[in-house]
């Protein structure tokens, strides 16, 4: 019980460090939108211990169920890990549509992950949702944005200390880059995509 309860205070400390570090943070407040009612959303049972991911189930910022079969109809996914109050990873957002319109034809998807719109329960918090939804909506950043599950919350997110942070994982969710605290631009993205997709090629002409 002592050691469940550490990990808890190790990982509430962490995401703390997270939100503090991201830099200038601005609530977005748009007109027209403060009315809206959005429906209740309940997170599904978080499925057992994973160290990227490749075993989890989750919801979307619309209540949509995710789990990690998601990545499978793509080489390669862009995670950009993000907060509704860091200014730098909403200003980062209409770089990664670029990059979400460029690849997605070509094999390679991108997906966010939002670190502050749950209860210390992981139960989703409806008003920070609310905001989330107005910042994607505004930055039209139309790709798919995730709650976080409690076993992702104990794996690879206790090694990210800066939003936004981007990373790459393949079609079976395992990560397959570095950690990009502060995340990358546009230009610098296709560098990375380009290569990952030249690399892919001339693996598969070797093995016919």
């Amino acid at each position: 019980m002592r050691k469940n309860k550490l990990l808890m205070m190790a990982v509430i400390a962490v995401l703390l460090l997270m939100l503090s570090a991201c830099g200038s943070k601005e609530p977005v407040n748009e007109e027209n939108t403060e009315n809206e009612e959005i429906e209740e959303m309940i997170m599904p049972e978080s499925l057992g211990t994973t160290t990227d991911l490749n075993s989890f189930v989750t919801i979307d910022l619309y209540g949509n169920q995710v789990d990690n079969e998601v990545f499978s109809s793509y080489d390669y996914t862009i995670i950009d890990v993000w907060g509704t109050y860091c200014k730098p990873c909403i200003e980062a957002m209409p770089e990664m549509k670029k990059v979400y319109d460029e690849y997605k034809d070509k094999g390679i998807n991108v997906m966010g992950m939002v670190v502050d719109v749950q209860n210390a329960d992981r139960s989703p918090q409806m008003e920070a949702i609310k905001n989330a939804r107005i910042i994607v909506e505004k930055q039209n950043a139309d790709f798919t944005h995730l709650l976080i599950p409690k076993n992702l919350l104990y794996s690879f997110m206790t090694d990210i200390q800066f939003i936004p942070t981007q990373f790459l994982v393949d079609s079976e969710g395992n990560i397959v880059s570095d950690y990009y605290a502060g995340g990358k631009n546009y230009e610098q993205w296709c560098k990375v995509l380009d290569k990952k997709i030249e690399d892919k090629k001339q693996a598969s002409q070797l093995e016919n």
